[in-house]
């Protein structure tokens, strides 16, 4: 059963045909960080391919979603 300490599902609005880049391109980053040492707050990313234009990201918080998104050109 889901608890309240379970991470949320934030839904994240990319360009349209873009889901599965975008969401693959959180995930490369996620390694990318781990590899520096670094830490990533997102758990996960994921798209459905019913529904277009939103990638669903894993995180506490939305600030560690905002963090990981900066840079990628189609993410809003």
């Amino acid at each position: 059963m889901p608890s309240v300490a379970d991470p949320k599902l934030w839904r994240v609005r990319v360009k349209k045909g873009w889901e599965r880049i975008a969401a693959m391109a959180l995930m490369n980053k996620q390694i990318d960080y781990s590899r520096k040492g670094l830490t990533f707050s997102i758990y996960s990313a994921t798209q459905i391919d019913n529904i277009e234009n939103f990638i669903f990201v894993e995180a506490h918080k939305i600030d560690a979603v905002k963090e990981a998104i900066q840079g990628l050109s189609f993410c809003f």
